[in-house]
């Protein structure tokens, strides 16, 4: 709400403009090598942020503003290396807005999460980023409503 001398004058309508999506399977990753993760699943999807098949990578903004996006995948376990995950959005070039990397690893399943708040412009996409280094194949997990997850939701 924005008041004005005391006086209620606007009301923000950006509630509820924005999207959730995951994957519903394993999403393999190539060793040393950045790779954008998949999500072939929607929680919701109020602004036709997001296509299941068709550029399934991208969280895309069709209405302008500042949004929280949120991002969390989970590794299987493996000791090796390094993971890597940032949120990027583009427009034709990527720029990274939030990025992690983990290398203190162990045998156990790898978790990862990232909140960032950017301004987006129309047709501008986010995507989800990831790179490791265990020395081949490694899966992120999928088939949890938790992970991998992708999340963008208007703000202002």
């Amino acid at each position: 709400m924005i008041y004005k001398n005391g006086v209620l004058v606007s009301v923000a309508t950006a509630v509820g403009v924005g999207a959730r999506v995951y994957n519903d399977s394993p999403f393999t990753v190539a060793n040393n090598v950045y790779d954008t993760v998949e999500f072939n699943t929607e929680s919701w999807d109020t602004d036709n942020c997001h296509d299941n098949v068709t550029n399934n990578d991208r969280l895309t903004c069709r209405t302008a503003g500042k949004y929280l996006l949120i991002a969390q995948i989970r590794w299987v376990g493996n000791a090796t290396g390094y993971r890597e995950m940032s949120i990027r959005v583009a427009n034709g070039a990527s720029t990274p807005r939030a990025y992690t990397q983990k290398s203190d690893l162990n045998a156990n399943n790898c978790a990862q999460n990232l909140a960032t708040i950017v301004d987006m412009a129309v047709n501008e996409y986010a995507r989800v980023y990831v790179k490791q280094t265990s020395g081949g194949n490694l899966d992120i997990e999928g088939g949890k409503r938790y992970a991998p997850d992708f999340m963008m939701m208007k703000i202002g």
